[in-house]
């Protein structure tokens, strides 16, 4: 249906400059992108060799969001956004340049990317994915035309919940951390436990059962930037597990100071700081 809707804008020339798919799993937007970027330059061969479309996918550059320097052309070596608008088209007329997962964007690259896209070249169509609306600005989200995906039904998730060897139950604890369906049906049974493990060990902490230094466990012997990444990702689940519960009167410490708390730690771990020195105090700020 995208799809179709994207060739008529082609049609009736009436594209918008930036294009943000929103709402479906990252592999489900992503494929739309491409889609709809092949539908632009005309494209029936293999759009990521193509010579008008630039791709940022963060797990190409080992990260789990795109950074500032992804953004501006700080280094030569990095493959950048503003360096990729400098380029005109050579092919049909248009240029494509796809942006994966916006919502996990660094505050930096953000800011970086306000400014960058405040006037695209003619002729170039930006297209952004992102399942979280919340993770981006006002400032962001009013520059794109906004196309929601729809996700998989309520009944065709418990099936295909199901199928993956998921109770009904931890199928409902995975939608509390994630808030969308998709996303959940397409963790990896790894990922998946993983984040089980955490909802177990966040249950333990709520009854004051264990202490938050064992809410999440390091990742031993692992490289800094693997552990910014791991971390970011595990305290975003704690902070969704609390989001979403009632903190019972006389608990160790406020719903509202917890979050503020690991909201703190995910930004430290976007920056240089010591990886383990931010985990260990964040998670050791909650029992305060």
């Amino acid at each position: 249906m995208i799809e179709k809707l994207f060739a008529t804008e082609i049609e009736r020339n009436h594209l918008a400059d930036t294009y943000l798919f929103l709402g479906g799993a990252p592999t489900r937007l992503k494929d739309l992108v491409l889609k709809c970027a092949s539908l632009l330059l005309e494209c029936k061969g293999d759009i990521y060799n193509h010579a008008d479309c630039t791709i940022f996918d963060p797990a190409e550059f080992g990260v789990d969001g795109l950074r500032v320097e992804h953004i501006s052309q700080r280094n030569d070596k990095v493959q950048s956004l503003e360096k990729a608008l400098r380029y005109r088209p050579v092919g049909s007329g248009y240029r494509a340049i796809l942006m994966y997962d916006a919502d996990k964007m660094t505050v930096d690259a953000m800011g970086a990317l306000l400014k960058t896209t405040e006037e695209p070249p003619d002729k170039t169509v930006l297209f952004f994915t992102a399942s979280d609306m919340s993770a981006l600005t006002p400032a962001f989200i009013s520059r794109c035309r906004i196309w929601r995906v729809p996700q998989t039904s309520a009944v065709d998730g418990l099936r295909l919940a199901a199928s993956a060897g998921l109770s009904d139950e931890q199928y409902s604890r995975l939608l509390q951390v994630f808030g969308n369906r998709d996303v959940v049906l397409e963790l990896d049974t790894k990922q998946r436990q993983h984040v089980l493990n955490i909802i177990d060990n966040f249950d333990l902490w709520i009854t004051r059962d264990i202490q938050s230094e064992k809410l999440v466990k390091f990742a031993q012997g692992a490289k800094h930037n693997d552990k910014r990444s791991s971390g970011m990702y595990d305290l975003a689940v704690v902070r969704s597990l609390l989001a979403s519960v009632e903190i019972q009167d006389g608990f160790l410490v406020t719903q509202a100071r917890c979050i503020d708390a690991l909201n703190d730690g995910i930004s430290l771990l976007q920056s240089q700081v010591n990886p383990d020195v931010v985990l260990k105090n964040t998670l050791a700020s909650l029992n305060v």
